[in-house]
């Protein structure tokens, strides 16, 4: 039961975090620069259900660890760049690419 439960938060996190990175690119370059930032990104949908996400990421993770040990729980959240590394490429049309920046 914990395993399903780490997995399910690491979902949500890599969810939330594809979501919240989606309206951040939505925002203008000179906009992202100013002061209230975080207040115009408050007020997207988007942004919003990222947040959300990772609220029930964090409730599945207290509640994982709560009913497992952590040695096996944390270790599992680490898949969440496993679960956000698809969600994040499948709207731009382009696909994770193995090289690393630089």
């Amino acid at each position: 039961m914990d395993i399903v439960l780490a997995l399910g938060a690491a979902l949500l996190f890599g969810v939330g975090t594809v979501l919240q990175e989606r309206a951040a690119m939505e925002v203008p370059d000179e906009e992202a620069q100013q002061a209230g930032l975080l207040v115009r990104l408050a007020k997207q949908p988007v942004w919003l259900a990222g947040i959300v996400a990772d609220a029930l990421g964090f409730a599945l993770q207290a509640v994982a660890l709560a009913v497992g040990r952590i040695v096996v729980v944390q270790p599992l959240l680490a898949t969440a760049v496993v679960f956000a590394l698809p969600f994040g490429a499948r709207p731009s049309a382009s696909r994770p690419d193995r090289a690393l920046p630089g």
